[in-house]
């Protein structure tokens, strides 16, 4: 059939490059998978071992995607994705390679104790992905994930893998020239130029070549369809005189422009360290508030064991590190003691321990479920990141981290570590939406140390207005405009929480910076006087 004129300013990884690579691939059936590394941000690649390396460079730039058989990669950082891959595959056996049809899809079959695995490469310009299923299809680890909101095929983790439609039309190789070729597959631009310029039976000829030698052709690309110096001139009008290679994976490693652009990179590097700087702060943040929970949910046990020193504090003397008990269901246990304190303090010491662990677990609740939230999404950005192969790409990562707030970089005082925080004050140090630091004293001691002597010029300060109440403290880093109304009103609700007021449903609370809080000359501890104030109304009980 006649085709219009079609024009190739460049030559694109297409299914006859895939066929020639998956023909190369049938080597290594038979060899185990010994490792995966990233390469960069576009693509991993896989090790196979028969007494020396081979490796197999998989590739998913929008712009440079492929695969071919290739040296070791520069070892770089291991994306999730791929530490993923490392430990599925280790030791795997490959057993199978195969094209999906005339497409650009890449099935690698391998066998790990007896249970089968399939790793997919979709090679597919921007939609290009690497999926590894299990045995019952269902995905395990993926280049990239999409859900409804991305894309009709779902791609997620654990979900039954919805493969590739691929053609069911015959390959253009069983055409004949009277044939209607939009009935045949694998008519890619390339081919339709090559139909349109050579005799067609000569074509299908060169097509049947596929996988025997390739040609690099400087500027344009690389064909494993052999080409002469004189088809280059029909097809592209230019004199560039091509080179041609064994392999079409020694063509494309000739031809392959790196993937990474400099400023890209320093780019990605610069965003991925200040991620992952939250990433480790919201780690240890969850930690300390998983122990704390596990603490509260404590407070009835200690509560019980309070109880049962003093029932037996005719047994206990000073000096005594235990006391053996019967609890209340009748189970003999030992329970520890200061031995500098009587058995009433201990028990004291026991009842304030319960009384404590109650009265924060509803806090310590709404903060680990928040900072776990916040986890996840961290390391989901730190993900995108990595796979961002475009300046579009990593500026959309960088714009959800900023909204969040993120990126502001805070430099730690350089001060020696002590013993007691705030020097012994009753101050508890939270973490609030946006990552702000949130500070609020337990008594009016701390207080008084955490206005006076924490607080600096720009942070905001909050009280309850009219009434007692706890100081709270929003660090500000010098920058108060840039702290989101979200921090503030949270913040609020702590004042009104720590508060006489605890218990209603519309609290007053005054917002104005720490420049304009002053404690009156001879006034007690926590007692400040305070102007330039703006006013919330929030309810800490949560309840409509």
């Amino acid at each position: 059939m006649a085709f219009s004129s079609v024009k190739i300013k460049q030559l694109r990884f297409d299914a006859w490059c895939l066929r020639a690579v998956v023909a190369e691939l049938q080597l290594l059936v038979g060899m185990e998978c010994q490792n995966a590394e990233s390469l960069g941000a576009v693509g991993v690649a896989l090790q196979f071992w028969d007494g020396k390396s081979h490796w197999v460079h998989i590739r998913t730039h929008p712009d440079r995607y492929g695969m071919r058989l290739g040296d070791g990669p520069e070892r770089g950082e291991r994306t999730p994705w791929v530490q993923t891959l490392r430990r599925e595959l280790n030791r795997a056996t490959l057993v199978a390679v195969s094209q999906v049809g005339a497409e650009r899809v890449a099935n690698l079959v391998f066998d790990r104790d007896g249970t089968r695995l399939i790793l997919t490469a979709e090679l597919m310009g921007k939609n290009s992905n690497v999926i590894l299923r299990d045995d019952h299809d269902r995905s395990i680890a993926a280049a990239r994930w999409s859900g409804k909101a991305k894309s009709e095929r779902v791609l997620l983790p654990g979900r039954q893998f919805a493969a590739y439609p691929a053609s069911p039309l015959p390959s253009v190789t069983e055409a004949m020239a009277v044939d209607d070729l939009r009935l045949f597959a694998g008519v890619s631009p390339f081919v339709q130029r090559l139909l349109q310029e050579f005799e067609f039976t000569a074509v299908l000829e060169r097509l049947r070549q596929v996988g025997v030698g390739a040609t690099y052709i400087p500027g344009y690309g690389v064909t494993p369809i052999p080409l002469s110096r004189e088809d280059i001139k029909v097809l592209f009008g230019d004199q560039t005189v091509p080179k041609q290679f064994d392999s079409i994976s020694e063509a494309l490693a000739a031809s392959e422009i790196t993937t990474e652009e400099p400023e890209l990179e320093v780019a990605r590097t610069r965003l991925r360290v200040q991620l992952q700087r939250i990433e480790h702060a919201r780690k240890s943040a969850v930690a300390g508030l998983t122990a704390a929970k596990e603490l509260a949910s404590r407070a009835g046990e200690l509560q019980e064991l309070g109880q049962l020193v003093l029932a037996y504090q005719g047994q206990i003397k000073l000096g005594d590190a235990t006391v053996r008990v019967f609890d209340m269901a009748g189970e003999e246990r030992d329970i520890s003691l200061d031995p500098e304190a009587t058995a009433v303090e201990n028990a004291n010491a026991l009842f304030e321990q319960a009384k404590r662990a109650k009265g924060s677990e509803a806090e310590v609740t709404e903060q680990l479920e928040r900072l776990s939230s916040e986890l996840t999404t961290v390391q989901s950005l730190i993900h995108l990141t990595a796979q961002a192969a475009t300046e579009r790409e990593l500026t959309d990562v960088k714009n959800e981290a900023e909204i969040r707030n993120w990126l502001q970089i805070q430099v730690a005082p350089q001060t020696k570590p002590k013993d007691r925080p705030f020097e012994g004050h009753a101050i508890k140090e939270l973490l609030g939406p946006h990552g702000y630091t949130v500070f609020y004293g337990e008594n009016s001691d701390a207080n008084d140390y955490l206005t006076m002597r924490m607080g600096k010029p720009n942070d905001w300060w909050l009280h309850v207005r009219g009434a007692p109440s706890a100081h709270v403290l929003v660090r500000a880093n010098n920058q108060p405009e840039r702290v989101p109304h979200e921090t503030l009103r949270w913040a609020a609700v702590i004042a009104a929480k720590h508060s006489p007021s605890k218990h209603s449903q519309m609290v007053p609370v005054d917002y104005t910076l720490k420049k304009y809080v002053r404690r009156p000359k001879g006034s007690q501890p926590g007692f400040v006087n305070y102007t330039h104030e703006k006013t919330i109304h929030v309810n800490p009980t949560g309840k409509s």
